[in-house]
């Protein structure tokens, strides 16, 4: 009985030795990278602008904290950021600083970033993909 229930044993644990951790190795999802701005809605006047991919790329560098905005829209609507290199800041988990000012708060995944200015109060939502 007892080679029995060693060798169960013995199998049952090699089992889990020899398995495959690869859906565990995900990576946290960051801020950090590039974006495109594909969204921007709300306002006092109901804005909903869509944007094509790689028309406004926002990077974010989370060693300089510079956030890099290449903004190529030619439409006069509104856009975020015009075109140049901000420093940015995070406080707690989930706000974000723009040139020392509260930006917004953000929420994060692998594929989408989505900024809330206080949509419920006159501000925006801009909604990025990777």
């Amino acid at each position: 009985m007892k080679p029995i229930i060693f060798t169960f044993l013995v199998l049952f644990f090699g089992c889990f030795a020899g398995c495959d951790n690869s859906d565990n190795d995900i990576d946290d999802p960051t801020i950090y990278g590039s974006w495109n701005l594909m969204n921007i809605s709300g306002g006092f006047a109901g804005v909903d602008n869509d944007f094509e991919r790689g028309t406004i790329i926002w990077t974010f560098d989370g060693n300089s904290s510079e956030l890099v905005v290449e903004n190529n829209n030619t439409e006069e609507v509104i856009d975020g950021l015009d075109s140049g290199t901000y420093m940015f800041s995070i406080s707690g988990s989930d706000t974000l600083f723009v040139e020392g000012g509260r930006f917004g708060v953000y929420t994060v995944s692998k594929t989408q970033l989505i900024i809330d200015q206080g949509v419920a109060s006159d501000g925006f939502l801009l909604k990025f993909e990777r």
